[in-house]
């Protein structure tokens, strides 16, 4: 008898898909809020997926979760969870295939969790470029939220379903917010975009660098105009004094360099056999005769 119920157990287990198996081992864990963030063409030219999940409140810690990812997008890019310092902490994980899936299993000692993968089944025509995601709900989540980014330079976005006409972010792109609510396990939820783009340029390139808070007067680092007046007079002040005692300097140099040359002038001029006389005080050669400078007025030291 035993050896029949054994029998019967591997051939159930050989015919009832490990999916299904699955999802009924991980039935009793519910999810009360998820956050799935949809950025295409983000910092790589595919669908860039976070998931932002928070355990319900009676889910027992540790906890072992398992989710399913698109089995194109390869290994999840980072999985992690919450600490009550508020930092993520990566988790270990393990990955198996199944079918198009491949199903993402780790622990988690932290009601908040998240996971990040790229999908690249992106398509990105010359115009017109599109995606759809797809939630498998290997989960029953009480508050289910999505939300979009519009590449940038990207026109035109439509949506299915309609999320609205979208609100500029804080970092200049664009997003569109559906509010899902209560997903049951097992009903998957699906959404889809098309938009026109001309170039291949990501969004994570182009960001603007953004100030947290506005700029005034008060902000700290922020040097006013009443504040930085003194030091630009007292600059002024210093260039002026610098410049005039520059050219004090030259305009001497300049003036005896005159003198002397008037002087060697002068000695040139004097007749052959004659003795000059010349003033003492400006250098000027005096004509026969003179007592005083025709120049400056002073007095003639005349030898002899």
């Amino acid at each position: 008898m035993k050896r029949w119920i054994g029998w019967l157990l591997l051939v159930v287990w050989l015919i009832v898909p490990q999916s299904a198996v699955h999802s009924a081992a991980q039935a009793e864990l519910e999810m009360d809020r998820v956050l799935i963030d949809l950025w295409p063409e983000y910092d790589r030219p595919s669908l860039l997926v976070i998931y932002r999940m928070t355990l319900s409140p009676e889910a027992s810690l540790p906890a072992r979760v398992s989710l399913r990812i698109p089995r194109e997008a390869g290994e999840p890019f980072n999985v992690a969870s919450q600490d009550m310092d508020g930092v993520l902490y990566t988790l270990d994980f393990e990955t198996r295939p199944d079918g198009e899936w491949t199903w993402v299993s780790f622990t988690t000692a932290s009601q908040e969790v998240q996971l990040e993968y790229y999908d690249p089944r992106l398509t990105r025509g010359e115009v017109e470029h599109a995606f759809t995601f797809e939630w498998p709900a290997d989960y029953t989540v009480r508050t289910l939220t999505v939300q979009i980014q519009q590449p940038v330079n990207a026109t035109e976005m439509r949506l299915q379903p309609e999320m609205g006409s979208g609100r500029q972010g804080q970092d200049g792109l664009t997003y569109y917010t559906s509010v899902v609510g209560k997903v049951q396990a097992g009903n998957p939820f699906r959404v889809s975009s098309q938009y026109n783009k001309t170039d291949k340029q990501l969004s994570a390139n182009l960001q603007l660098v953004m100030p947290v808070a506005p700029i005034n007067q008060n902000t700290e680092g922020k040097t006013g105009l009443t504040q930085a007046l003194p030091w630009v007079l007292a600059a002024a002040g210093g260039v002026l004094i610098v410049g005039g005692l520059a050219w004090y300097w030259v305009a001497g140099r300049t003036s005896a360099a005159r003198q002397g040359r008037r002087l060697r002038h002068a000695r040139r001029e004097a007749a052959p056999g004659e003795e000059p006389v010349y003033c003492h005080q400006c250098g000027k050669q005096a004509k026969p005769g003179d007592a005083f400078c025709r120049t400056c007025g002073s007095r003639l030291r005349m030898e002899g």
